[in-house]
């Protein structure tokens, strides 16, 4: 039987979706546009075409096949499914082997034929008997599908009769042999005998019970009100709650201060994935505005066999499209697909916990250099790559020892400036002569990007100010100058915080220019005199104002730098004092 469980509707090496063109589903998982049809050809795979025609959720699916048999009416109700299917922390429901074709499902009840439940009842798959769900926080249950399983563990999955949709066509199915939900195709086999009216009565019923007043106890209101499973699931995960609250709080307070002019543009955010998203535009600028963007190519031509799974591929595929996101504006979109990747191979980086950007980016550049190696790259870690040697010298008896080291990251404390990591210091080493040895550090190799981290203090008046240029010497005693490209800004706690990444205006393109242009037309000469002058008024008598919570302030030009906040853009001057993580380009001058 062909499946196609875990369709998302877009193709495997760009961001063009299936409801802008068709796309062509190979049995492996790999999805792609009529363009890049030609990037994967697996011998032996079978392939579909699907099209896609109206709007969600009325759609209808077409399902294009030479293979008689292909079922297209199973097909159609597996995409149907996924589409319809909400995801939880970023990643669709799992397939599942216990579900097995076994005939129609009936179902002539909502009521649990061992007690009467009849607002969380399941039918089983195997036997069609209707049995009511586990008792949980608002929901009302005895467990009797439970016990059910538990009598006989081939009768494991049920379909729940509240999410029966019969206009998108879909329904929850629960295994409890996974302990999950899981992706189906059986819409089509359901055989929903319950009379209409007696369907439409219950409802009703429903709806005047479920209705709450101030005085009401919420347990007691909840027990009538029908969820659907991905609601119970969510009500159940207090992890998933902690993070729905915590966006909802972030949305209401501007932790990091900046002038917003557009929202729906860039990376969408999928629960605390800040950082990624950050971390993704920050070296994205730097590696097209070196002229590094050549090295994502491959070195030769290569078919990858699970480009869905592939870090090289994914990596390839979201870089294009915000490279793209930077000159135009193009609205926003999800690198899901890249963070379930990515999560793959380092677990703690699952969507919807917070993490630490640098020790992320560590990650990313630990893969491109593998995938370098392997040849999904042509030399691309090489543009991050420091090479330094350290020279201890000894001035009386010019003793010299030289140590080489590489990293693709440095990292100083909040005391500190980058000029810091070249500077002569004294080192604890003792000459053989007696006398204390002195240490250096050269370049043997000047990367074009060229990455710090900041470590913090406890209070934020303590950390020194880095430079947006700095010159450092190679071994034989040239010069070689950097600027600033872009730095990711952190407020927050160890536990808890928000990034977001800024980047000169000036490097931004032309979209930069239009950014700004509309910030000028939004805060600056829509506002009478007397409104500028009330944010640049001077502090009361006794007043202090913290240097993280000067007021705002008009912006030229030449001092505004392009903020980056996940799917939002806008205008702020550079916030030194909160940068976390400072990347700098070799300058040509």
């Amino acid at each position: 039987m062909f499946y196609c469980n875990d369709f998302t509707g877009q193709c495997s090496f760009c961001f063009r979706d299936i409801f802008t063109e068709s796309l062509i589903y190979c049995e492996c998982g790999t999805e792609m546009c009529i363009k890049h049809s030609h990037n994967h050809n697996e011998p032996g795979h079978t392939r579909i075409q699907l099209t896609i025609a109206g709007v969600m959720p009325d759609i209808e699916i077409q399902v294009e096949t030479p293979d008689e048999n292909i079922d297209k009416s199973s097909i159609e109700s597996q995409v149907r499914q996924a589409l319809f299917t909400p995801t939880v922390e970023g990643i669709r429901i799992k397939k599942c082997t216990h579900l097995k074709p076994e005939g129609d499902i009936n179902i002539e009840t909502d009521k649990c034929t061992e007690c009467d439940i009849n607002s969380n009842s399941w039918v089983c798959i195997k036997c069609n008997k209707v049995l009511c769900g586990r008792q949980q926080y608002g929901i009302e249950g005895n467990g009797h599908a439970m016990n059910h399983y538990t009598e006989d563990n081939e009768h494991s999955v049920y379909l729940k009769v509240q999410s029966i949709d019969s206009t998108r066509k879909i329904a929850d199915v629960y295994c409890y042999k996974c302990d999950d939900m899981i992706s189906h195709d059986i819409y089509g086999r359901i055989r929903n005998n319950i009379k209409n009216e007696n369907r439409k009565n219950k409802k009703s019923e429903k709806i005047k019970s479920s209705k709450v007043t101030e005085n009401t106890d919420i347990s007691e209101s909840d027990s009538s009100v029908v969820l659907n499973t991905m609601e119970i699931s969510k009500r159940l995960n207090s992890k998933e709650e902690d993070i729905y609250q915590r966006l909802e709080t972030e949305s209401e307070k501007q932790i990091i201060p900046y002038f917003k002019v557009w929202t729906d543009e860039g990376i969408i955010d999928l629960g605390n994935t800040c950082y990624i998203s950050s971390v993704l535009q920050a070296i994205t600028y730097c590696i097209s505005v070196t002229k590094c963007s050549e090295r994502v190519n491959s070195v030769y031509p290569t078919e990858c066999e699970r480009p869905k799974e592939c870090f090289g591929c994914q990596f390839k595929k979201v870089f294009k499209r915000i490279e793209w996101s930077h000159k135009k504006r193009s609205g926003n979109f999800s690198v899901n697909q890249f963070c379930k990747v990515i999560s793959s191979i380092y677990p703690v980086y699952v969507v919807g916990t917070q993490q630490d950007a640098s020790e992320y980016f560590l990650a990313l550049l630990t893969l491109i250099e593998s995938y370098s190696e392997m040849g999904h790259f042509t030399g691309l870690f090489d543009c991050f790559k420091i090479q330094q040697e350290i020279h201890t010298v000894c001035s009386d008896c010019d003793s010299t020892t030289k140590q080489k080291e590489a990293a693709s990251i440095l990292y100083i404390g909040f005391n500190q400036t980058v000029n810091d990591l070249f500077a002569e210091e004294e080192v604890q080493a003792t000459c053989e002569c007696g006398r204390k040895k002195k240490q250096r550090t050269y370049l043997t190799h000047a990367p074009s990007i060229f990455t710090v981290c900041v470590g913090k203090g406890l209070n934020i008046d303590e950390n020194k100010e880095n430079p947006t240029e700095f010159i450092v010497k190679d071994v034989a005693g040239k010069e070689i100058k950097y600027v600033l490209e872009a730095a990711i800004i952190y407020r927050g706690t160890a536990q808890a915080g928000h990034y977001i990444v800024q980047v000169p205006l000036k490097e931004s393109y032309d979209l930069g220019k239009l950014l700004f242009s509309e910030y000028e037309k939004e805060y600056v000469h829509s506002q009478k005199p007397q409104e500028i002058s009330e944010h640049t008024k001077k502090p009361e008598h006794n007043e202090k104002v913290h240097k993280k919570h000067k007021p705002s302030t008009e912006i030229t030009e030449k001092a505004a730098y392009l903020v980056h906040d996940n799917d939002k853009m806008g205008i702020q001057k550079l916030l030194l004092p909160d940068a976390t993580m400072l990347f700098y380009k070799l300058s040509n001058e």
